[in-house]
């Protein structure tokens, strides 16, 4: 049974396709009945038997009628599914072990509705929606990645067993982005010697300058137009100007050296961790920091640019960065 699975799994893959916005039609649409579906199907083949043994005319009619319905039961669970668009949105990078949700938009492409249809992973359905033919349906995918790197999503499927519940139709895609993972954020041990010294709390003053917002005043005359809050003026709470704030202080430097009690060639995982909750925690402490890896270093900044470079730079140390 294994062998015939793993062939199955192998069949299907070859013939998924690989997008992010696929539209459902006959060629990758698959049709099966449950065990409801097997059950209908001996009744009917019971009844027929059984009106054709007793020549009973109200018995042939009653097992044509269920004939009929068992197909259009087929024809309406087909239409159901196929003629429908799926679009992957951009998913928001998380720590390894987090939950990360893939947005899915979903709308009709044939102009009908597409009702009770399911979408998630190849282990189970995770959301059961109703697409309408002129609007557009928002859900998501929950994945749980444990590793740090690019993520690629597992094969979605989208099923539904609609009108009836004895026909299962589906069908399977695969997304074709991609997603980072940061390592997990793990607080190093209070006992560990931070070898290179420099990853103290220090003071930090801030002076008047261009790199991170801090406050909002009263517009006054002479103030850059590039400095206004348009928005809110655009909500009609008056002109106003943007302050913003450049720290001053000496910036904070995380090495991945710095922990002398680990071998440097080993532990690699946790180092990453450890390296990712410094970082983490001097961003929130609005701490300008520098980062060195043995293929890369950082120079001090604040900004949120910088704390997602450095994040990526942790996720693909010593992994294919393409």
């Amino acid at each position: 049974m294994g062998r015939i699975t793993s062939w199955f799994d192998n069949w299907i893959e070859d013939r998924i396709l690989v997008a992010d916005t696929v539209v459902t039609n006959h060629r990758r649409t698959y049709v099966f009945p449950n065990r409801y579906g097997f059950l209908l199907t001996l009744i009917i083949i019971l009844m027929l038997v059984a009106a054709t043994n007793y020549q009973n005319t109200l018995g042939f009619l009653l097992t044509f009628v269920m004939m009929a319905v068992a197909h259009n039961t087929l024809l309406m669970s087909y239409f159901n599914l196929t003629g429908l668009e799926l679009r992957v949105m951009p998913a928001k990078s998380v720590h390894a072990g987090q939950e990360l949700t893939i947005p899915v938009r979903l709308k009709s492409a044939a102009g009908r509705e597409h009702l009770s249809v399911g979408i998630g992973n190849r282990d189970s359905v995770q959301q059961v929606v109703d697409v309408h033919k002129e609007n557009t349906t928002e859900t998501q995918v929950v994945f749980h990645p444990q590793e740090r790197g690019w993520f690629q999503p597992p094969r979605l499927y989208l099923v539904t067993a609609y009108p009836f519940g004895v026909l299962r139709v589906w069908s399977w895609f695969r997304a074709k982005q991609r997603c980072l993972i940061y390592p997990k954020a793990v607080e190093p041990p209070a006992e560990l010697n931070l070898a290179g010294g420099d990853a103290q709390d220090s003071t930090q003053d801030f002076k008047k300058g261009q790199e991170d917002f801090m406050s909002i005043r009263d517009y006054q005359q002479g103030d850059s137009k590039r400095a206004i809050h348009w928005r809110a003026y655009a909500r009609d709470q008056g002109l106003v100007t943007k302050l913003f704030s450049d720290p001053v202080g000496d910036p904070m430097h995380f090495d991945y050296q710095m922990f002398d009690q680990i071998d440097p060639y080993q532990r690699v995982e946790l180092r990453l961790s450890w390296l990712t909750f410094l970082v983490l925690e001097a961003a929130h402490q609005q701490t300008p920091f520098a980062m060195t890896l043995p293929n890369k270093t950082f120079e001090p900044d604040i900004s949120a640019q910088h704390l997602e470079k450095c994040l990526q730079a942790l996720a693909l140390y010593q992994l294919e960065e393409s």
